[in-house]
């Protein structure tokens, strides 16, 4: 046995498939088909409840909250809550132990009468990453091996426990509220951060209401409120040195309207449970070999390739935007539109250009309307926008989130409208390390040592002094001391001198 090499283990995560999927739900309302005489509106909230891969099978389920908006058999606005928990399955075929994320989203959402009650239909649109803890074996050194050694990075990310916790806040409007017909709510994070042995969510939740006023033939009034938050997950090992990153989702809300009948004013009060999940990045350096050989003996060498991901920054961005469209059929005359609701910023186009971000994308709204004899009606907003936002990703990957609130609407013309609303974006650069280290050697046959006590070698052009000592069979110290006047990378002119001690046999 001519060579004797050591290694070590490098550990790495890795994004092994990302899947897409629907469920298609159906929620059961206690209404009868004789109490509503039209669908507004339908507001929907939907939370993952939990997640298992196996090899064959991967399943998710969650819970679905809606809020619906109708008109009345008695012409007044009112709304129906209802919720239900759902499922899905999908077949896989993983060879290892893998683990899942799925982010989950409200696609479509409406409400019809069926079999003489009121019944929401929804699709919700699942986004899974796959990912799987793996190992590659990596060449530190060994006897009688030569090696060229590098300070490798590899990054590694840590989950830690997620945790839910109550988020309450109060906040008045200057009339009194009849009833709340219609509210969207999402927890959006802000930023992500370490701290000593805390992992440090900064977030909002953004709720929209619409509200009757406590009067006959009230409008609808929106009203949109930003509630800050912070909340810390406790992890021991973090400092403040590591990239982190953390997610929010709305679990439960409940919003209650308490009137003062001598100030005429109302305090709503809001109370939330919000769960906050996350992970930190740990950098590890290893001193692996790039290249190897031995003077002994020939050998066989394979790598080992290494891709690893985490945050390489993150901005916030709030910009008004907005644009024209067409009504699908035209308004009637004198219609006047009260407010917009359910409003959603979808990206269509997302490219980064030099030190910008260019976006394009559609916004989507409600419009609450009354016509000239005071009927309440709903007709869907659609309008595209464009935008920019300064942030420098470089050559980094890049992910853009979206989220609209407090939309607006005008009506041009009974064939247009203009609808514009403030979108908040988040843009999170995400940095990609791939290494490629000698992940095993295997000796082949014996070399015959050279019997010359000095050999002179031309190099070739670019050759820089591991170049040369492999190609020569000799230790790169070696030749760097008999030859002390060469300069790296070589020009192709030089001449090598190599001189060995003469063995002789008595």
């Amino acid at each position: 046995m001519f060579i004797e090499p050591k290694y070590e283990e490098i550990v790495y995560k890795s994004e092994i498939k990302k899947l897409l999927s629907e469920t298609k739900i159906e929620c059961k309302t206690q209404l009868t088909a004789d109490e509503v005489v039209k669908v507004l509106s339908v507001s929907a909230q939907v939370s993952l409840t939990g997640e298992e891969v196996t090899a064959s099978q991967f399943r998710y389920g969650g819970k679905a909250l809606f809020c619906v908006a109708y008109l009345a058999a008695d012409g007044a606005v009112k709304k129906a809550e209802c919720g239900t928990e759902f499922s899905n399955s999908l077949k896989t075929d993983f060879a290892e132990s893998v683990y899942s994320e799925t982010a989950l989203c409200v696609k479509k959402a409406s409400a019809e009468i069926g079999g003489g009650i009121l019944v929401v239909h929804s699709v919700v649109g699942a986004e899974t990453c796959f990912y799987a803890d793996k190992s590659a074996k990596a060449l530190t050194g060994g006897e009688n091996l030569i090696v060229k050694k590098a300070n490798v990075k590899t990054v590694r990310e840590i989950k830690v426990a997620s945790a839910v916790f109550p988020l309450e806040e109060e906040f008045e409007v200057p009339y009194a509220v009849g009833d709340v017909v219609l509210h969207t709510a999402c927890a959006a994070v802000t930023a992500s951060q370490c701290g000593v042995g805390t992992l440090i969510c900064d977030g909002e939740l953004i709720l929209s209401v619409c509200m009757l006023q406590k009067i006959e033939n009230s409008d609808i009034l929106k009203e949109t409120k930003c509630i800050p938050f912070r909340y810390e997950l406790e992890a021991e090992e973090v400092s403040p040195s590591l990239a982190a990153q953390c997610k929010a989702a709305l679990k439960d809300l409940k919003i209650n309207i308490a009137v003062d009948e001598n100030t005429g004013k109302s305090t709503l009060a809001v109370s939330a449970q919000v769960e906050i999940g996350g992970c930190y990045f740990k950098e590890n350096e290893t001193e692996c070999c790039l290249d190897c050989y031995s003077p002994l003996c020939e050998v066989t060498m394979s790598k080992s390739e290494c891709t690893s991901t985490c945050p390489a920054g993150e901005k916030t961005f709030e910009k008004r935007v907005g644009g024209r469209g067409a009504f699908t059929g035209a308004l009637p005359a004198g219609t006047r539109l009260m407010c917009t609701a359910n409003e959603k910023a979808t990206l269509t186009s997302v490219r980064a250009e030099n030190d910008v971000i260019a976006v394009e994308g559609v916004l989507e709204a409600v419009a609450l309307c009354k016509d000239i004899e005071g009927k309440v009606f709903a007709t869907e907003l659609t309008a595209p926008f464009r935008t920019s936002l300064e942030y420098d990703v470089g050559e980094n990957r890049y992910s853009v989130e979206a989220i609209a609130c407090e939309s607006a609407a005008r009506i041009v013309s009974p064939e247009s409208f203009d609808l514009d609303a403030l979108v908040k974006f988040r843009v999170t650069a995400i940095r990609t390390a791939s290494i490629s280290v000698v992940g095993d050697v295997e000796e082949g046959e014996e070399k015959k040592p050279a019997e010359s006590a000095i050999s002179v070698y031309i190099p070739i052009e670019g050759e820089e002094l591991w170049d040369v000592a492999k190609r020569l069979n000799s230790c790169p110290d070696a030749i760097a001391s008999m030859n002390a006047d060469l300069a790296y990378p070589l020009s192709g002119k030089e001449r090598i001198v190599i001189y060995r001690q003469e063995k002789k046999d008595y």
